[in-house]
């Protein structure tokens, strides 16, 4: 992704570069050095906000008088793109269509395998405060309140139980919260991971089948732990989760 972001960003003209990955809601960015920090998440949020409004496919340029704010979309990503006026069109349209493709491709090449390895208890405290960071999140944009919560949680793990029995380990609690039961963590089985971006993932749909909540971008809500989730696969398992047909 960074090198994608430095071969747009380099392109003679351009300002600034965000990529959305339409799956997570992931949003990576690289601007010149005088946008602010504010102005660099206004034009993510502005990003997530134009692409729920338009066609999974399109695109689509803003002359302004100092320049130029272009967005491409297809079913995968969304870029958009910050340019002066001597921006080189040509070149910006060969870097684009390379990018995306190299995109695409290493998403593909990243699909999960399930883990072996056995994790640690620290391990799964992180993912559970994740899940829980991520159910929040949705509980307080959805306004569906804690019992709202705990009721999609559990129909959520209903609907991929059949698939991911570890999941039977995690109890949900009347406020919206889930937790490991007891000495559980000594026998959860390898796809723990995975069950657990399955199940992030199918009750951010339930939720989303209540009240639409856009721009969920789950490296952001889940910040704290970045570091550790992307190491356990937990990024990885979520996006290629949000790439395959409902379970359940």
């Amino acid at each position: 992704m960074k090198r994608i972001l430095e071969q747009l960003r380099g392109v003679v003209g351009v300002t600034g570069v965000s990529i959305l990955d339409r799956y997570t809601g992931m949003t990576n960015s690289l601007f010149s050095a005088r946008f602010s920090e504010p102005k660099k998440e206004e034009l993510e949020r502005m990003l997530q906000r134009m692409v729920s409004a338009v066609q999974t496919t399109s695109a689509f340029k803003i002359r302004f008088e100092s320049g130029w704010l272009m967005i491409k979309s297809d079913e995968d990503y969304a870029v958009l793109i910050l340019a002066r006026d001597d921006l080189n069109f040509e070149t910006l349209k060969l870097v684009m269509k390379s990018g995306l493709v190299s995109l695409r491709s290493v998403s593909v090449a990243s699909a999960p395998a399930r883990k072996t390895q056995q994790l640690t208890p620290a391990s799964i405290s992180i993912l559970i405060e994740a899940f829980n960071s991520i159910s929040e999140y949705l509980m307080t944009a959805s306004e569906i309140g804690p019992y709202g919560t705990s009721a999609l949680l559990r129909k959520a793990r209903e609907d991929i139980l059949d698939h991911f029995p570890t999941l039977k380990k995690f109890a949900v609690d009347n406020n919206g919260k889930v937790e490991l039961i007891r000495s559980a963590d000594k026998n959860l089985d390898s796809d723990v991971v995975e069950a657990i971006a399955w199940w992030s993932l199918t009750f951010r749909d339930k939720v989303n089948s209540k009240k639409p909540v856009f721009g969920l971008d789950i490296k952001t809500i889940t910040k704290k732990h970045n570091e550790e989730l992307d190491s356990l696969g937990f990024y990885t398992a979520y996006r290629h989760a949000s790439s395959q047909p409902v379970r359940g």
